[in-house]
């Protein structure tokens, strides 16, 4: 953030008002069981938009399936778990990058990314998927799904109607 305040005061104004964004998010939805899908779309635009700054085109993301999201709930915080995973286990250069790709469909969102796990790496404790599971277990009957081949990709639920 420093290099980008000195080289580009306009970038750096725009990336602390994401950041700032964030956190309002964070605080406002800290004890919601859900919140509106498209709510949570806008927390992940924002945060895809810091790692987007931070990694440039290391990381690169896609969301498909906008139009769907019209009274669905998802638990707060649930994308931001699965996308700070692609970069934390994941290693990507500019010219070898990792895709990731979320896609709302048929009521769940498919967050799909390539696997190219970080050597020297300490195994994951799977705290945030394990949480993520936990959380979807008291919200909806149907399960995460989580696939590992060529590709990581989770299954999350859209939540129709909240109690």
């Amino acid at each position: 953030m420093d290099s980008l305040i000195d080289s580009d005061p306009q970038a750096a104004k725009e990336y602390l008002q994401k950041l700032s964004q964030l956190y309002r998010y964070l605080i406002r939805t800290k004890d919601d069981e859900v919140v509106l899908l498209e709510d949570e779309m806008d927390f992940a635009r924002n945060y895809i938009y810091l790692l987007e700054k931070r990694f440039g085109k290391s990381y690169q993301f896609s969301i498909q399936g906008e139009e769907n999201i019209t009274d669905q709930f998802i638990p707060p915080g649930a994308l931001q778990i699965l996308v700070e995973n692609v970069v934390k286990h994941n290693m990507s250069t500019t010219t070898d990058p990792i895709f990731t790709l979320l896609e709302i469909k048929n009521e769940e969102i498919i967050i799909s990314n390539d696997l190219r796990l970080k050597p020297n790496v300490q195994a994951s404790n799977k705290t945030g998927i394990q949480n993520l599971k936990s959380r979807f277990a008291l919200l909806s009957e149907r399960k995460v799904e989580i696939s590992i081949d060529s590709k990581y990709t989770v299954i999350l639920p859209l939540i129709k109607q909240v109690d």
